[in-house]
């Protein structure tokens, strides 16, 4: 091309977002209201309820779990946040029944809005007392994506991780979460195999200004057994960029580079 500067900038102006860009994929949580629920819950369960709480608010969560007969089964509610929201750990103060379905109800309040979720909580015929494995994660790719319309500018880091109940990320150390309460902050959780944290449009879980971030996972299971952290990893994540076109396994190509001819 005679004009790589202008075919540079047009680029950077016109080329179309991809379209995971918009849909905001990341494919986090795949079992709302539940999180990383099985197919049946053991005897001693704490189940991960999605809720609604604004920040800075103090939490009005209203739970009742009743048994077939619609008598009310006494339980206890601990809070954990994360960065895209709140879970309700609803912890029963008895062991349920084998083999029988619940109803569960979960009201919560914030700012004069209120959310109400009606689910069937199944359980299966055994306690969960083991603690999980390690889980074992991988990242599977990196890219950056440039602003369009309605589009924002987005850049994440793709994984694949390998476990059984709800997975917990821990960024830069600034996770509070209490196995023992049940409580406290994590930047990320989900219950995918395959996700993407990162930041803009569609993602969570990581900072705008990217580098080398230190990452730890661990694993809760349906009975509320925590695997403890794995080994912090250094992991590099692409900076949120205004204009870059997204290159899925390596860094994206910017406008300064491409007017430069450094391209990498």
């Amino acid at each position: 091309m005679k004009h790589p500067a202008v075919f540079a900038i047009l680029c950077c102006l016109f080329w179309p977002v991809q379209s995971d860009a918009c849909s905001c994929g990341n494919g986090l949580i795949s079992g709302w209201p539940f999180v990383g629920a099985p197919d049946a819950w053991p005897l001693n369960p704490r189940i991960p309820v999605s809720v609604h709480v604004s920040v800075g608010e103090a939490p009005d969560i209203r739970v009742a779990l009743r048994d077939p007969d619609a008598n009310e089964v006494a339980v206890s509610v601990s809070l954990v946040e994360w960065e895209s929201g709140h879970l309700a750990m609803v912890t029963p103060d008895s062991l349920l029944a084998p083999d029988t379905t619940y109803s569960l109800e979960v009201a919560s309040c914030s700012n004069a809005f209120c959310d109400r979720i009606a689910e069937e909580v199944r359980t299966g015929n055994a306690v969960d007392d083991e603690v999980p494995p390690l889980p074992q994660v991988e990242v599977t790719g990196k890219a950056q994506y440039h602003s369009s319309g309605l589009c924002g500018a987005e850049s994440w880091i793709g994984f694949s991780a390998d476990y059984d109940g709800m997975l917990l990320v821990d960024v830069e150390g600034d996770a509070t979460f209490d196995p023992a309460t049940l409580s406290g902050y994590v930047n990320v959780v989900t219950d995918a195999q395959e996700f993407s944290l990162g930041v803009g449009m569609c993602q969570v879980g990581l900072p705008p200004e990217g580098g080398n971030l230190t990452f730890r996972f661990g694993v809760l299971s349906a009975g509320g057994n925590f695997s403890g952290w794995t080994e912090p990893q250094t992991i590099y994540a692409p900076e949120l960029l205004s204009c870059a076109v997204g290159r899925v396994g390596r860094r994206s190509t910017s406008l300064w580079s491409l007017l430069t001819g450094d391209v990498l």
